[in-house]
């Protein structure tokens, strides 16, 4: 039903190179006729919320600690009603938020809400179009991280707006569009989750016992059970000749080119690092900080924050990169333990237990470089460790091509659903015939989008305090 949708018969120009051409029963209209400016504030028994690019505006409480509760001046920050739009700092790489609670948040978003409650839905779909997040670039003052969306110039910009009929028809659609996609997304992602759950339990069984079923064993406490008795288990402290974390500070000399500046990002679940987004930074020689650059072999942990514990090894001759004070490095001793060896045992649940109980508390997550040390890691020789990884990664390789053909799956569907969503919202489809029919297979209508292609450990979670904090911590 969603295949073969055809254009509208008849088309106008529109002049704005973001929205191409329109059908002509369509109309334009400022953003400001379409939009009130809600400025309401006195309201400090509400809960707090959090901007989202994946989620729209939760509550903090409910966004898994992920964030800096700010517990100070509550009565200036600004009042959220739900279904609610709200410019956050970042909208202009995720679009506008949708209030999905009520509550209060930052002075510095701005909070608006449609004069026509009929075009409610249709908006809720255009300010998270991937056409329509284009054109919010437009609008951006300031560099860098300091980048805001100009609501006084945005409030002046066209938007299209189709008849009511038309609205609810295009409301009614994307819907069952969603529900659809999102199943089928349900259901790879439950796939990986299996697979990965064969994956942690092949490491774990291998790194705590070997590869020989019947070698005898000896228990060495409850982080390792049971190891093989020529096995000795040995602190981190005793295996590497480096344990160290990057400076801060370092913000004074970000670039758009130069080294690279590893980040907790940069780290991702697999032991692999992810490049796919990089920080250049360009420090005087003699900075400090200058000790923590990487070379190949090292074991990266991050130590702060919600990616707390994920493990990198870099195992290929990168550029001068160093790393942040979120990342700590670790640089194993080759005659005591392969660097591969300790970053599989760091990763698997050995470690992660280990990280999970030294993770201080307070209002932000992490480690310290002690706790780091004081991991405690089942060490066999370093020939019977060559053997372990070889067997690990060939097990591994075959979990690997369906959780890959999976994850492909999942961002294809991704990237249909955002141009899909943007054909749409801009009327290059017509979809008012296919509506017609829908209404009862619609079980539960989605009048806001919640994905914007990202996954969930890449969510965006924004407001000033969170933005100040960071800003301090360099």
């Amino acid at each position: 039903m969603i295949d073969g949708l055809k254009p509208h018969p008849e088309m106008k120009e529109t002049g704005l190179p973001w929205l191409g051409r329109i059908p002509e029963h369509w109309q334009l209209k400022r953003m400001k006729f379409l939009l009130h400016e809600r400025n309401e504030k006195g309201f400090p028994d509400e809960p707090l919320l959090a901007a989202t690019q994946t989620k729209g505006v939760v509550r903090k409480e409910d966004y898994e600690n992920r964030t800096v509760l700010a517990l100070k001046d509550l009565h200036l920050l600004k009042h959220v009603r739900a279904g609610d739009f709200v410019i956050s700092l970042r909208s202009f790489q995720g679009g506008i938020e949708y209030a999905r609670e009520q509550g209060i948040i930052s002075p510095a978003y701005t909070i608006l809400y449609p004069k026509d409650q009929t075009t409610h839905g249709f908006l809720a779909w255009l300010f998270k179009s991937r056409l329509y997040i284009e054109n919010l670039s437009l609008f951006v003052t300031g560099i860098r991280q300091g980048q805001n969306i100009d609501y006084q110039r945005l409030s002046r910009s066209y938007l299209p707006l189709p008849p009511r009929e038309d609205r609810e028809s295009i409301v009614k659609f994307l819907a069952y569009a969603d529900q659809r996609i999102r199943s089928y997304i349900r259901a790879k992602q439950q796939l990986i989750k299996v697979l990965e759950e064969q994956r942690r339990a092949i490491i774990q069984r291998v790194l705590t016992g070997g590869l020989n079923p019947t070698v005898d064993t000896r228990p060495v406490g409850a982080w390792l059970g049971d190891i093989p008795k020529h096995w000795i288990p040995l602190q981190v402290r005793r295996l590497v000749s480096v344990v160290t974390s990057g400076s801060r500070g370092w913000a004074q000399y970000y670039s758009d080119t130069g080294k690279i500046f590893l980040q907790s990002g940069n780290l991702g679940s697999s032991m692999a690092l992810n490049l796919s987004f990089i920080q250049h930074v360009n420090p005087p020689e003699g900075s400090e900080g200058m000790r923590t650059q990487v070379r190949r072999d090292d074991v990266l942990i991050c130590i702060t924050g919600a990616l707390t514990g994920n493990v990198a090894l870099i195992d290929v001759d990168l550029p001068t990169a160093y790393v942040n004070q979120h990342v700590a490095l670790l640089r194993p001793r080759a005659e005591k333990v392969l660097p591969r060896y300790l970053a599989f045992v760091l990763h698997s649940e050995i470690g992660k237990s280990q990280f999970k109980t030294s993770e201080y508390g307070g209002t932000k997550q992490g480690l310290s470089l002690d706790d780091v040390k004081s991991v405690i890691v089942p060490v066999p020789p370093v020939s019977e460790q060559q053997t372990i990884v070889a067997s690990l990664e060939s097990q591994l390789k075959l979990l690997a091509a369906p959780m890959t053909t999976a994850a492909r799956g999942i961002s294809l569907v991704r990237e249909y659903r955002n141009r899909l969503i943007s054909d749409v919202v801009t009327g290059k489809c017509d979809i008012r015939a296919v509506s017609r029919v829908l209404l009862e297979e619609i079980r539960e209508p989605v009048v806001a989008a919640e994905m914007n292609g990202l996954d969930e450990d890449e969510e965006t979670i924004d407001s000033s305090l969170e933005e100040a904090a960071e800003e301090a911590e360099a």
